[in-house]
């Protein structure tokens, strides 16, 4: 066997072995933060109507971001807490949500990265843990301080950022959520993307090629 199959072989077998990893995620059927966290809401609208296909880099990622997430970086922390726990089955107002971890006031998400923020975080993680704080806050809890833990896979380093939650309009950031789930429901209902929000995000987002891709085939059939 030459070598160029015997590393063909062997990642085709690393990707087979994640993508078990990432099928065995529990996750419910339903509109998360995870998908109203962007300005464009595209990105939420496809996540939930489109199969995500994964290169080999992104595979990894994934995988290990998932493995990661099974394992508690604070003493005694509530551990991948469902919102959803103090509610019931349908979730706050509809909407589902799992923050990594809740310690002491302290909402923690965990991103895995091979990109990580040189300075400040980004601004889409912020605002996930912002809205986290804001449906804990609704159901009784008191959230003073969000960290978003970027740990990057090509370093490899971790790398905090923490900030308060303290002087966060959590009013705003509530009524935030419940309009884009709101936009994403109609959207879903008539099988149409949100209007898109174009951004330096767009070369990240794993779906760039359907978005723009589903404009053209309207323009066709229009």
């Amino acid at each position: 066997m030459s070598d160029i199959d015997t590393e063909q072989l062997i990642e085709e077998q690393v990707y087979k072995a994640f993508t078990r990893v990432l099928e065995g995620e529990e996750r419910k059927e339903g509109v998360h933060i995870s998908n109203l966290k962007y300005d464009c809401l595209r990105m939420g609208y496809y996540s939930l109507t489109r199969e995500r296909r994964y290169d080999l880099e992104g595979m990894l990622r994934m995988g290990f971001g998932t493995l990661i997430h099974e394992f508690e970086l604070a003493p005694n922390s509530q551990h991948e807490k469902p919102l959803d726990e103090d509610l019931n089955e349908d979730g706050w107002r509809g909407i589902y949500g799992t923050p990594d971890e809740y310690w002491q006031g302290i909402v923690i998400d965990k991103k895995t990265t091979t990109n990580p923020p040189d300075k400040s975080m980004r601004h889409h993680h912020r605002k996930q843990v912002e809205m986290y704080g804001a449906i804990l806050d609704d159901l009784g809890y008191s959230p003073i301080g969000g960290a978003i833990v970027y740990i990057d896979l090509s370093t490899p380093q971790i790398i905090v950022k923490d900030f308060p939650l303290g002087d966060v309009d959590f009013d705003a950031i509530r009524e935030e959520i419940i309009d884009k789930k709101t936009t994403l429901d109609m959207c879903l209902e008539v099988d149409s993307p949100p209007e898109r929000n174009i951004s330096f995000l767009c070369q990240y987002c794993d779906f760039v090629k359907q978005c723009f891709w589903d404009d053209v085939e309207d323009d066709i059939d229009g």
